[in-house]
């Protein structure tokens, strides 16, 4: 499935997927949306708001065994040669539980995400992680697009964005993201590249937030280990 804006976008950079595609079926993902109707719309609207969770998954859950594949995803090759990553239901749920487990996820937060679908730290942290950790969820289409990501953290009270260092250099370059609009941050975590001090530092000077700098692969589901965060535990 693939949006027919994407490929437009392509397109005007001179991009032809068309070779590519030739041999593969295409859904086109505004043709699905299109093909619903307003009433099938609104009877899933209504089956999800008013039947109780457990019914749900009753009526709609598919049992897969936990080593089936949930996806494939391209690594680059920063771990050597580029390939394709088979990941498991249980890749991804471990991998998903770890990092809530670190962040110390609360009921409260709201996960920023505009990190892409196709790389395993944007599926895992930003997209899987507040689903089944039942966290709102924001999106945005560009991480590079910092002054309207700023401007829907400040609307919506975002408190757990991930990027990379390149991107949040963008956050403390831009004149138009004011430190206000990045106030409701509680964790701001950093990935896929080495945090640059100048990066964390600037970063800090300008919005008083610290950032945590993870690691991993796509072979570990993305996160391997990560910086924690300063907190009390007062179990003991």
């Amino acid at each position: 499935m693939i949006s027919r804006k994407f490929l437009d976008s392509l397109s005007s950079r001179n991009i032809d997927l068309d070779p590519l595609l030739a041999n593969v079926s295409v859904m086109i993902l505004e043709d699905a949306m299109m093909a619903a109707s307003k009433l099938n719309k609104l009877l899933t609207m209504a089956l999800f708001t008013v039947m109780p969770t457990p019914l749900l998954i009753r009526l709609l859950h598919k049992r897969l065994q936990v080593d089936a594949t949930a996806a494939t995803l391209f690594s680059s090759g920063s771990e050597g040669e580029p390939k394709s990553v088979v990941l498991s239901h249980k890749n991804k749920m471990s991998n998903v539980r770890q990092v809530s487990d670190v962040l110390n996820t609360e009921t409260d937060d709201v996960v920023m995400a505009a990190l892409p679908l196709f790389h395993a730290f944007g599926l895992t942290v930003t997209t899987f992680m507040p689903l089944v950790e039942g966290l709102p969820l924001v999106t945005h289409p560009d991480l590079t697009d910092a002054v309207n990501i700023g401007k829907k953290v400040a609307k919506h009270r975002a408190t757990n964005p991930s990027g990379t260092s390149t991107f949040f250099r963008l956050y403390s370059k831009n004149a138009r993201v004011l430190p206000l609009m990045l106030g409701s941050l509680r964790i701001v975590v950093a990935g896929a590249e080495k945090l640059s001090p100048s990066v964390r530092d600037a970063f800090k000077l300008k919005f008083n937030k610290d950032i945590l700098e993870g690691y991993g692969a796509t072979e570990t589901t993305r996160v391997a280990s990560e910086n924690i965060p300063d907190a009390l535990d007062i179990r003991s």
